[in-house]
């Protein structure tokens, strides 16, 4: 794979633009605990909600599954009663993490895409500038800006629909993984 022409010319271009593999690890990372405060959220929904239809005034009464096993662990670790008022809790602060992870993210996203968006402007027009002057008098100056203009959000695109989708990947496993777990 490493020596396939595409590879090898998206490698190349990703190295001219100065994309580098902590931007795509970092957008990854924070995919991923969004995922991780979403996934543990939508484990605790269960046990959270049978805890009051049973009428079980305690997890004692109700831990039957292995998720609810181990949230009540991780109750005990962290010293807390596992009861209807604690598990809502419990079950807000994970969605608020999520949102907080999700919103990071996106932020980070755009301000990757803004950033490689003006390394492949700076790069093109340190392109037109050291092109020969043949090259200007047989290209329009109309199709330079094209270039410039609607191309580069397209190039930028077309790297950051591959981090997401190696995100999307990453997601539907973990949503296997837990579905298996429960």
């Amino acid at each position: 794979i490493m020596t396939l022409p595409g590879y090898l010319f998206a490698r190349s271009f990703l190295r001219v633009v100065r994309f580098t593999y902590r931007t795509a690890i970092t957008a990854l990372a924070l995919q991923a605990m969004a995922i991780l405060f979403e996934g543990v959220g939508l484990a605790m929904l269960v046990p959270t909600f049978e805890l009051p239809a049973r009428g079980a005034r305690s997890s004692g009464e109700l831990l039957e599954s292995r998720i609810g096993s181990a949230i009540e662990t991780l109750f005990a670790k962290a010293g807390l009663a596992m009861n209807f008022p604690s598990l809502l809790a419990a079950l807000f602060v994970l969605i608020a993490l999520r949102q907080v992870a999700m919103y990071a993210n996106r932020v980070y996203l755009v301000h990757a895409q803004q950033q490689l968006m003006a390394e492949i402007r700076v790069q093109g027009m340190e392109s037109s500038i050291n092109a020969s002057i043949g090259y200007h008098d047989e290209t329009p100056v109309g199709d330079m800006v094209n270039d410039f203009v609607p191309e580069a959000p397209r190039a930028g695109g077309v790297i950051f629909a591959g981090v997401s989708a190696i995100g999307k990947f990453v997601m539907v496993s973990a949503y296997l993984v837990l579905l298996s777990a429960a």
